[in-house]
């Protein structure tokens, strides 16, 4: 009896110190799991994805699913908490011992989790895994803070807080395999305040944007000259003042559009009527399709008189009322007739379109401003210069009938045309496809109405 009391105590210690080295190996080697769900555990160990997003949750991407639209790839998204590395390497590590089609990391990372820590806890930690998988691609997307941020800081935090940026980013570079994804001196991004969703964090729409912009390769940083942008952003912050002292309070204003793609291609705060409403504090609102023109086409029933009418069965009330009209390039695309002298209100022109809504709107609102917008810079039909058909124009010309609709009817006219700057020159610079603006030409076209309103008031 003595005897096997002795085995079943001896065997209870046993068990009692195997279950104790086990919890003891379990809390140094798996603590990094904790923070994940029991479903995001089991997707990092079984299933097979060609691409691993991790984001910081200061900075998670709201919509991975947009991925297949450039890459044909599974994609699987963990968003770790805070700045702890340790959680980044636990994933890397179970999707790396778990898929063997796993060839693209993707991170949005706080510059933060690089710069304040040790050499050896980064190779330890995240660094390792870039040098030893060669064949894998590591993207970081490095959202910004605002300019208003770094305004708001002392000349000396301003400088180390850009410092920090500029860190991060040549430890990283210092990986063949690594790409770099910063907009952080781009004006079209730091500039606005409607970008944020506090000083220093950009807004869910605006990091799916960078994330969208990146899987596009626009963005990415050239090794070699990285230092030119910090410099340039640094550059920037000698003369700059906060955004409220830069621009005009337009508070009280609503400025109405009516236009094509130029002013409906992007619906958030990087569109025309959403920069706006960022840097003056106006009331916008946006009555503008793609493909939109101002004339009535033979096959359409949607064209500029659809929306002033749709406009027009609304109340709207304010003080001060600007009209904005961006309506042509269509009317050219298509060939239609530019005017029709014996009918000067016949909306199957583009004149006559203009003319009649310009009439239906002051009627409605006799106090209010209408701007038209001439036509802006297109490659297409070689650059602007050849007609569709023979009643039709050349660019140029639906241009200077805008600029005459304006003129005789009294309202103001902006030609966009002539006075932006964009040409076949820099048109890579500002558009997208030669025809459409990208986040840098919007930011232009609308920095100048704002000039050109603040001059009329």
């Amino acid at each position: 009896m003595k005897t096997g009391k002795k085995l079943l105590l001896l065997f209870l210690g046993l068990f009692l110190l195997l279950g104790a080295c086990s919890v003891y190996m379990l809390s140094k080697k798996m603590p990094e799991y904790f923070f994940l769900t029991r479903a995001d555990r089991a997707l990092l160990k079984n299933s097979d994805y060609g691409c691993l997003m991790l984001t910081d949750d200061k900075y998670s991407i709201p919509d991975e699913t947009i991925i297949p639209l450039f890459f044909d790839k599974d994609t699987l998204k963990i968003t770790y908490p805070g700045d702890d590395l340790s959680k980044v390497d636990a994933c890397l590590s179970a999707a790396f011992y778990a898929s063997d089609s796993l060839d693209w990391i993707y991170f949005a990372l706080d510059p933060h989790t690089i710069s304040e820590k040790s050499d050896a806890y980064l190779y330890q930690k995240l660094f390792h895994y870039i040098a030893e998988k060669p064949q894998v691609t590591f993207d970081f997307l490095l959202p910004a803070p605002s300019l208003d941020y770094y305004l708001s800081l002392s000349p000396q935090e301003a400088v180390s807080e850009i410092d920090l940026y500029e860190d991060c980013v040549q430890k990283l570079c210092a990986y063949p395999n690594v790409n770099i994804f910063y907009s952080g001196s781009a004006n079209w991004l730091i500039q606005n305040p409607g970008n944020y969703s506090n000083p220093q964090t950009p807004s869910a729409e605006i990091l799916q944007k960078l994330f969208a912009l990146s899987l596009a390769g626009e963005g990415k940083l050239d090794p070699a000259k990285s230092g030119d942008v910090f410099a340039q952003l640094r550059s920037t912050l000698k003369k700059a003042k906060p955004v409220k002292e830069t621009y005009p309070d337009f508070s009280g204003k609503a400025i109405l559009f009516f236009g094509d793609s130029i002013i409906a291609k992007d619906t958030d705060s990087t569109s025309i009527p959403g920069i706006l409403k960022g840097l003056t504090n106006a009331s916008t609102r946006s009555y503008s399709k793609s493909g939109l023109p101002a004339s009535k086409l033979p096959d359409s029933n949607e064209y500029f008189l659809t929306y002033v009418d749709e406009f027009l069965q609304t109340s709207f009330d304010s003080a001060s009322i600007y009209f904005v009209i961006n309506l042509g390039l269509n009317d050219y695309f298509c060939g239609q007739r530019i005017a029709q002298e014996a009918d000067p209100t016949d909306v199957t022109t583009y004149t006559g379109a203009l003319r009649t809504g310009i009439r239906k709107l002051q009627t409605a609102y006799p106090d209010a401003k209408i701007i038209v917008m001439a036509p802006t810079y297109t490659v297409e039909l070689n650059h602007g210069t050849e007609k569709i058909n023979e009643n039709s124009g050349i660019l140029t010309d639906y241009v200077n009938a805008a600029v005459k609709v304006a003129d005789e009817e009294n309202v103001y006219c902006l030609n966009n045309f002539v006075e932006l700057g964009v040409n076949s020159k820099n048109t890579g610079v500002y558009q997208v496809d030669g025809t459409h603006f990208n986040e840098t030409g919007r930011f232009l076209l609308s920095e100048h109405l704002i000039q050109f309103i603040e001059s009329i008031e």
